[in-house]
């Protein structure tokens, strides 16, 4: 149970700070934990609903870096869609190549 929680707290995190990094970076007036975490929360369940209804996961990726513009844009309050979107892409490429390197190491560690 304790390894649950703790992989979604990482997983949370992973998500969080790119998100507020790049917001705060591209002007967004509110960055506060809430707000983020709801943006990310938001975006999580729209996604989950497009993959099963779309069936094809590279369309819903392409969907979705716009539907994250608008929420960003919506309750980031981020004052254009350019810049929304520009948190959306940049943010997602941040998360993938976090992700790229967690695989790395778990894979390292899976040999010792």
């Amino acid at each position: 149970m304790l390894g649950i929680l703790l992989f979604f707290l990482l997983v949370m995190l992973l998500i969080y700070f790119p998100v507020k990094i790049v917001a705060e970076k591209f002007g967004a007036e509110r960055t506060n934990f809430l707000s983020i975490i709801c943006a990310i929360i938001l975006n999580g369940v729209i996604q989950a609903f497009l993959i099963k209804k779309l069936q094809n996961e590279m369309v819903v990726f392409i969907v979705m870096i716009f539907i994250s513009a608008l929420v960003y844009q919506f309750i980031l309050s981020i004052e254009n869609f350019k810049k929304s979107l520009l948190v959306s892409i940049v943010s997602q490429v941040i998360i993938l190549i976090l992700l790229c390197i967690l695989l790395v190491i778990g894979i390292g560690f899976a040999k010792v």
